[in-house]
């Protein structure tokens, strides 16, 4: 199994954003680490998610500490030519999010957890599951209750 998180999926996990799934994120990131599941993220998101931390208030030493361990627990993949290209031919509405499901896809993750599952709505890949924190953990919990990974 393998994981893609995307980028708001750690907002939520390190701002506690009230707007978002921040204890399922919480939750989810423990539960991969616990039973070693690998989570995927985009450069794009680490990008991303460097910003908002910043714009939050986190400078310098405290910025670059919370980089690191986040940089410790997650794989950092990179986006092809062939990724933009398969996006951009998709037909999905979202193109940012079409990048993060061709990332996703490329590296071969099982799933994609977002908290904008609507935006993937017309994704036709049928060989990943896009779902949200919550719902993940749902299921795959029901799904493994009484059984080791």
């Amino acid at each position: 199994m393998k994981l893609f998180l995307d980028t708001n999926v750690l907002v939520d996990h390190a701002l506690s954003r009230i707007t978002g799934q921040s204890n399922e994120a919480k939750f989810l990131l423990s539960w991969a680490l616990e039973n070693e599941i690998p989570m995927f993220i985009s450069s794009a998101s680490f990008y991303t998610f460097t910003y908002v931390l910043q714009k939050e208030g986190l400078k310098n030493n405290d910025l670059k500490t919370r980089l690191l361990l986040y940089l410790k627990i997650l794989k950092v993949c990179n986006s092809s030519t062939t990724c933009f290209v398969n996006a951009l031919n998709s037909g999905m509405k979202d193109i940012e999010d079409s990048y993060q499901l061709q990332t996703a896809l490329a590296v071969g993750c099982n799933f994609l957890i977002t908290n904008n599952t609507k935006d993937f709505k017309f994704s036709n890949a049928t060989n990943i599951s896009i779902t949200s924190p919550y719902n993940f953990l749902t299921s795959i919990l029901r799904k493994t209750k009484g059984r080791d990974f």
